[in-house]
């Protein structure tokens, strides 16, 4: 009886790991070599609702002809910090890859 109380708490973690998953949108407008890469975090708060980022994937490359792929990703470490804070807190990565 007492294994079970600690039981308990575990599978609430385990249930909550299992419902949150990590995300990626990635846009490709060409493949290629040579590529060079910006990463940077956007925040955003409680799940994001009704936010919006923009990211000037021209501006990055120097010129939209040299725009590659542009990536929005929701790693781990973004659903850790979600869930320490109990989703105030939801950042997420994003990757533009230029041509040089």
């Amino acid at each position: 009886m007492k294994n079970s109380k600690k039981l308990i708490p575990v599978m609430a973690i385990v249930a909550a790991l299992s419902m949150s998953a990590c995300s990626k949108q990635q846009f490709v407008l060409e493949s290629g070599t040579g590529l060079t890469a910006e990463n940077q975090m956007s925040t955003f708060f409680v799940n994001g609702i009704a936010q919006t980022h923009k990211i000037n994937a021209s501006e990055i490359c120097k010129g939209k002809d040299n725009v590659v792929s542009v990536e929005v990703q929701q790693t781990f470490v973004n659903i850790v910090l979600g869930m320490l804070t109990w989703g105030i807190y939801t950042p997420r990565q994003y990757r533009v890859m230029c041509r040089r």
